[in-house]
């Protein structure tokens, strides 16, 4: 091959990982502190498979305010679990059991993704946010639509329905209007409240461990049962 063939074709060579394999990193995002269910230092671990999100409740959260909170999304398996601390009002529930540190709550991903009343309309433009390029989308179909800012080059991307909601049902609007149009790195109302805006995208190995569940985490199910007269 010729060296100006392969000088050509370097530029292709260099962003084959990204797209063949799938980012892997974090972003930090800043969220609408007026809303009780934003976290606050909140950051999204991606990889191709997984995404953790960490970060710490509100001051107007029922678990205690600045308490540590984990909430893992597994698109191979479809499930996603929150992990909520024994902090505030839920620390009672050790007196029940010492052993306990917390509850875990799994879910399913709903297959759905757009809902029928709010799609996303492209708007031909873009910008740039966290140092990354991204699609500008109106949502339509909704009372007050969001704006939002979309970029392919994070992959999937999937919001929960415990603090903001999910995709496919239970979620903001907009959240389950993205469907496979890509990662959101900005959500706003136009001239007011801006929901979601990342502010840092740091590629890099995202350690396995931020997904292991920790000893002492009780199912809801398990919860359930103890309320009927079981036990731990």
């Amino acid at each position: 091959m010729r060296k100006t063939a392969m000088l050509a074709l370097l530029p292709a060579l260099a962003a084959a990982p990204l797209n063949a394999q799938g980012f892997e990193g974090a972003v930090s995002v800043k969220t609408d502190t007026t809303d009780p269910n934003s976290l606050r230092n909140e950051v999204l671990h991606v990889t191709p498979g997984r995404m953790a999100i960490t970060g710490l409740t509100g001051p107007a959260s029922q678990i205690g305010a600045g308490a540590e909170m984990r909430i893992l999304v597994d698109w191979t398996a479809a499930k996603i679990t929150v992990l909520l601390p024994l902090a505030g009002q839920m620390a009672q529930m050790a007196q029940m059991n010492p052993q306990m540190k917390g509850i875990k709550i799994v879910t399913d991903i709903p297959a759905a993704t757009a809902t029928k009343a709010s799609t996303l309309k492209a708007l031909g433009t873009s910008q740039t946010i966290a140092g990354m390029k991204c699609d500008d989308y109106v949502e339509t179909g909704v009372k007050e639509p969001r704006q939002l800012c979309l970029t392919k080059a994070l992959g999937r991307f999937t919001m929960p329905s415990t603090g903001r909601g999910g995709r496919g049902g239970g979620g903001p609007s907009w959240a389950n209007a993205i469907g496979d149009n890509g990662f959101p790195l900005k959500v706003w109302i136009p001239n007011g409240t801006v929901d979601f805006e990342a502010t840092a995208v740091r590629p890099g190995s995202v350690p396995g461990s931020i997904f292991a569940i920790p000893d002492g985490y009780m199912d809801m199910g398990s919860l359930g049962r103890m309320g009927r007269g079981g036990g731990f």
